[in-house]
């Protein structure tokens, strides 16, 4: 797991974001999308399609976890069966931690389309 030195875990922290409608996205970025932070730094997401592929929260790739800037990377695998031709998605969210606001990116591993939103976050003490 990538984390940044400077990163000090503490209490539980959750991310609750709202994301902009976009048809383009095809349901594959949606709302709500939830971003635990745990006692150790860990990352476990979960969204719309997190829960209708994989039925449970997945765990995410802490890429950076700084005082202005939170990224956690995460994978929906296994898709082939059933969306197409696609098997992997990879979806990387940027949260700004001074004003709460988040961009999210999808790409599927079989084609080059870039699937985007942005949002805004309320965040929780666990």
């Amino acid at each position: 797991m990538a984390q940044s030195a400077a990163a000090v875990p503490g209490a539980p922290v959750l991310y609750e974001c709202t994301l902009e409608k976009r048809v383009q996205n095809h349901g594959w970025i949606d709302s709500p999308l939830v971003i635990v932070m745990d006692e150790q730094g860990r990352a476990t997401v979960n969204d719309p399609a997190i829960f209708y592929f994989n039925k449970a929260p997945l765990a995410g790739v802490v890429e950076r976890d700084a005082p202005r800037r939170l990224i956690v990377t995460w994978s929906l695998e296994d898709l082939s069966g059933q969306s197409s031709a696609i098997s992997v998605f990879r979806y990387r969210a940027s949260l700004s931690r001074p004003d709460l606001s988040i961009d999210v990116t999808a790409r599927a591993d079989t084609y080059d389309n870039r699937y985007f939103a942005r949002g805004t976050c309320k965040k929780r003490m666990k």
